[in-house]
């Protein structure tokens, strides 16, 4: 299979994951209220900072610029 043709399936499944699993966390141990808002809307916050950097620097290439930051994240 192409990469061209996975790509949207693991970005998709890698940010879904971002996002879901702090809820996780927050419940699993205890943490006061406005600690558990806070690490829930931290990846909320990250989409919205990255899409404007993301957009700033897409002039380089799609290719070039997204390749290192899957790698990355699947390092992470």
């Amino acid at each position: 299979m192409r990469l061209n043709n996975t790509l949207p399936f693991i970005t998709h499944a890698v940010s879904t994951y971002v996002l879901i699993a702090p809820a996780f966390t927050v419940n699993q141990f205890n943490f006061p209220q406005w600690l558990s808002f806070f690490i829930v809307s931290v990846p909320f916050g990250g989409k919205v900072i990255g899409s404007i950097i993301y957009r700033r620097v897409i002039v380089l290439g799609t290719r070039t610029v997204f390749t290192p930051a899957m790698i990355s994240l699947g390092v992470l």
